[in-house]
């Protein structure tokens, strides 16, 4: 008897709607909207849902991540509308889940890296929530959002950008989204550069590996395609601490990046470690003092 879900799990990724996170776009608990993409997507609809009835009675899902879709073209959703995508955020601290207020952010088009024309903009509320609308364009939104302390922030969080186009959000989307303070990040940056820290002047890039089902996908590597542009590379251990021996991602966060970076625009080339086949080659926005945040996984 199997113990994991890999069978559904690569039936999902070989399924253009069922890989793509938020299958429906619907809100929790808006059973009308899950009614109404059961019926215009049946297939898919079907496939996630003996996904999920099998990671709640498996002792596992599956142990090794999908790859599928490597091998297989890749499509990612379209926005039906050119109506607004609603996008809400649900901040917390990161170590300690506890939510998190007086985050003011902004949402900025891909183009505009220094985010001299914001899109919208929120700030969140004492439970972490916030929400905006930002627009779709003809792919989805490919833009990214600023993280920043709201004024008068007694534990302000550092300075982060969340990028957005791995893939573009097409449909309405409840992000859960850990934010660091500057207190644990002083820390975390002593453990990379013992007895110097973080250099403010240059940016730092957190990576988190996705398989073709969006699922965080151990034994992934990330590379710079200029390496001198980083003075440190690191991977988060089982501890999720930063650790500079380890080589790729691992459980429980499936996380790397890299440290006092010079601020631009950087390649950086995602690889799964065993066969060296490319997950993904994204660009990633580098600004000075800031923390730049992106999930990265398969694309077509």
């Amino acid at each position: 008897m199997r113990d994991d879900c890999c069978a559904e799990d690569g039936a999902c990724a070989r399924d253009e709607r069922c890989s793509v996170p938020g299958l429906c776009g619907c809100n929790v608990r808006d059973d009308k909207c899950f009614a109404k993409c059961a019926q215009e997507y049946p297939t898919s609809v079907e496939l996630m849902t003996d996904l999920s009835e099998c990671k709640q009675t498996k002792c596992s899902v599956c142990s090794q991540p999908v790859w599928a879709c490597l091998e297989a073209p890749l499509t990612w959703l379209k926005p039906k509308t050119a109506a607004d995508i609603n996008v809400i955020f649900r901040l917390q601290d990161i170590l300690t889940y506890v939510p998190k207020g007086a985050v003011a952010i902004h949402a900025c088009r891909a183009g505009d890296l220094a985010c001299a024309s914001q899109v919208a903009s929120a700030i969140s509320g004492p439970d972490g929530f916030a929400e905006l609308k930002v627009p779709p364009g003809l792919l989805g939104f490919s833009g990214y959002f600023e993280l920043f302390p709201a004024p008068g922030d007694p534990d302000p969080v550092v300075k982060m950008l969340l990028q957005h186009t791995s893939p573009p959000l097409a449909e309405a989307v409840d992000l859960v989204r850990g934010v660091i303070s500057q207190a644990q990040f002083d820390t975390f940056a002593l453990l990379l550069k013992p007895g110097k820290g973080a250099n403010p002047e240059l940016g730092h890039i957190v990576l988190q590996a996705a398989d073709c089902n969006s699922n965080g996908a151990d034994g992934v590597t990330f590379e710079l395609a200029d390496p001198s542009l980083a003075e440190v590379q690191f991977y988060l251990d089982e501890s999720e601490l930063p650790s500079t021996t380890l080589g790729k991602t691992m459980a429980p966060n499936q996380m790397g990046g890299f440290a006092n970076v010079k601020p631009g625009t950087v390649t950086v080339v995602a690889r799964v470690a065993a066969t060296q086949q490319k997950v993904a080659e994204v660009n990633v926005i580098v600004r000075k003092d800031t923390l730049t945040f992106m999930g990265v996984g398969p694309a077509p």
